[in-house]
């Protein structure tokens, strides 16, 4: 299989700078070779690289001051040129006495880092697909639908199966077959099984490389079809799960009101769409909302959750609940916690495990003032949320909340609970 080989200098080239390169290869259907990656124990160095180069469809020179004095990226391109492989420079730093050579390639200017000529990079890139033709199988056809639509079902299989680098290598040799009425859903797709790896990552570098990585693949499939909803909502989602690993607190509030943004852009589109659990994406747009301190646009989303998706979910009821508390409004309080105490039961019919659930409807529980069987509903918690100590400092904090502004004949019973789950937590603060 045809790739591109990227010759560089070691430790010069930013790691964000290769993360969007390689992002931009990848959805653009190509295979990238760079020999820190690829190199393997027992294989002879120089003959790795010239096979490398020989079967490369381009070789892209990333040029730096350091690489210009590089005997290895000079041995790099000057094989790449000998020969007859296109050779793409381009100038990440500046660089003063270029070799000879180098200075008759038409380079691609990368020093701007607010406007790199992505599209100029792809140009050169077909353009050396067709000087390599006839010299060696540079691009594969597209192949019928028919054929493609069970490579893109076990893709599928795989991501539903947790099993999401398979389903990324399967979606992205789809890619590279498919026709165009197909690409914008396997690009969906392909972002899901990022976006899905990202939250199983434990390692923040690694959950935010595979966040960088999903959203070309939900800007191209927005670019194929702009009515795509739901890669408007995914992109909104990954933009959500950025702010968990932002290093700042204003690239927190970036994320935060890119994701509005992209979910209201969806919601208007489709308002009655959902995730991949049957939950409202207005449920997920008001927890933005929320951390964005944007109170009332939270409480008309969740609003807007129970109107649209008929689920019988108590979520948004319960983040309705605790929006009213903030605001004292009692009387909604009491109307929002009726619905959790109907609905969280058939969520834990479905999940006896969902500690979430039953966090809602001992709240609810309690805000209504039905005690008779609160302590069950409290130890069934406890048990099943024991591993989860920010589940149990969020019930706290709601309950702390709750007896603010409820009742004295209710407030005694909240605040029993209040101090056992203090007790519960006090280790963990």
């Amino acid at each position: 299989m045809s790739h591109i080989f990227i010759s560089y200098k070691h430790n010069d080239v930013s790691r964000m700078f290769f993360e969007l390169l390689q992002v931009k290869l990848e959805t653009n259907g190509y295979t990238w070779w760079k020999d820190d990656n690829n190199l393997i124990g027992g294989v002879d160095w120089g003959e790795a690289i010239d096979d490398a180069i020989e079967a490369a469809t381009a070789v892209l020179l990333v040029m730096t001051p350091a690489a210009q004095e590089s005997q290895y990226c000079t041995y790099e391109w000057s094989y790449a040129l000998g020969v007859r492989v296109p050779v793409i420079a381009m100038m990440v730093k500046p660089v003063e006495n270029l070799h000879p050579k180098l200075r008759k390639l038409q380079y691609l200017d990368f020093t701007n880092e607010d406007s790199f000529p992505w599209d100029k990079l792809l140009q050169a890139l077909e353009h050396a697909n067709s000087a390599r033709e006839g010299t060696q199988e540079v691009a594969v056809g597209p192949m019928p639908d028919e054929q493609v639509m069970p490579r893109i079902q076990y893709g599928e299989n795989h991501y539903r199966n947790g099993d999401y680098n398979n389903a990324l290598e399967t979606f992205m040799g789809a890619l590279r077959v498919a026709s165009d009425a197909l690409l914008d859903d396997i690009h969906y797709r392909t972002a899901l099984a990022y976006t899905a790896r990202a939250t199983h990552q434990r390692d923040a570098t690694k959950k935010r490389d595979d966040l960088v990585r999903a959203v070309p693949h939900l800007e191209k499939a927005i670019e194929l079809n702009e009515n795509y909803a739901e890669a408007r909502a995914q992109m909104g989602y990954v933009y959500r799960l950025m702010r968990d690993v932002a290093e700042s607190d204003k690239e927190r509030t970036e994320c935060l009101e890119k994701a509005a943004t992209y979910f209201k852009e969806a919601l208007d589109q489709r308002p009655d769409m959902v995730d991949e659990v049957g939950e409202s994406w207005w449920n997920t747009l008001g927890g933005v909302y929320k951390r964005l301190g944007k109170t009332e646009k939270a409480i008309e989303a969740y609003e807007r959750a129970a109107r649209e998706v008929k689920n019988n979910s108590s979520y948004p009821y319960s983040n309705l609940g605790t929006l009213y508390m903030q605001e004292g409004n009692a009387d909604k309080l009491i109307q929002s916690y009726r619905f959790v105490e109907r609905y969280a039961p058939m969520s834990l019919q479905k999940n006896p495990s969902d500690y979430w659930a039953r966090g809602d409807l001992l709240v609810a529980k309690l805000a209504l003032g039905k005690t008779p069987d609160i302590e069950s509903i409290f130890n069934e918690y406890v048990l099943d949320a024991k591993d989860a100590p920010y589940a149990l400092k969020t019930l706290l904090e709601t309950l702390e909340s709750l007896v603010k502004i409820v009742g004295k004949d209710k407030s005694e019973a909240i605040q029993t609970y209040i101090t056992r789950l203090a007790s519960l937590t006090k280790d963990d603060a």
